[in-house]
């Protein structure tokens, strides 16, 4: 879909990890130098449904990484990946983010979705997520993602808001629960490779939620369920 990912010298010759950078940020920034990129969208429940993959893609990372900090951003995108890769979800990024019940950036309600339907658009937040997104629709070589994209996400398919868990923790209503990496459960499953950004690999949520106060690049729990 990336209009600069065609190899027009030589078409037999597959792109290497810094062609697909290279045509992902030449994508963004078309796409960066468009006054109709990122506008405002009314709500409605089908209020994504115009959108071309790569501002719908945007839209959700910007969302759901929540911050001005590339790390988070970067995770979501890599879950995105993930999910792409496994047969448990479906194909394709836009696919992946469209499905019910999944990125409530996209498919939620309406205040669910304002930010996705209001970016801050002068952002370097909204710049990288368009960056990001680009690179989603040039290539999902995982090798490729793991030398351009630094993040501590590796094959975690699953997140949750990190604020959200704490305040339900503090109200008894927490669906995480285990104070040992072999206890760790998400609604009464077993997880696995929990990660915070900016906190690490968690192995006891009360010690998470207790002594930890999130940085401003701490959005979400990862994890995958055993």
């Amino acid at each position: 879909e990336n209009p600069f990912s065609y190899n027009s010298e030589d078409q037999s010759s597959p792109f290497s990890a810094a062609d697909s950078k290279a045509a992902a940020q030449a994508w963004a920034d078309r796409c960066l130098a468009s006054n109709s990129f990122g506008t405002a969208i009314n709500y409605s429940s089908s209020w994504y449904s115009g959108l071309s993959n790569v501002e719908l893609l945007t839209r959700a990372i910007y969302c759901e990484g929540g911050t001005a900090y590339k790390g988070e951003e970067n995770a979501v995108a890599r879950v995105i990946l993930n999910r792409i890769h496994s047969s448990s979800f479906p194909d394709g990024a836009a696919a992946v983010v469209k499905q019910s019940g999944q990125f409530a950036s996209i498919t939620g309600g309406s205040g669910s979705t304002e930010y996705a339907r209001k970016p801050a658009t002068t952002t370097e937040r909204w710049s990288h997520s368009t960056y990001l997104a680009c690179l989603l629709l040039t290539t999902t070589s995982k090798s490729e993602w793991t030398s351009l994209v630094s993040t501590n996400i590796t094959g975690q398919l699953y997140f949750y808001a990190y604020t959200k868990a704490k305040s339900e923790y503090a109200s008894g209503s927490c669906p995480f629960t285990g104070t040992t990496s072999s206890t760790l459960k998400y609604g009464g499953n077993l997880i696995k490779d929990v990660h915070v950004v900016g906190y690490g690999n968690v192995t006891s949520f009360r010690t998470l939620f207790d002594s930890f106060s999130p940085v401003d690049y701490s959005r979400n729990i990862y994890y995958n369920y055993k």
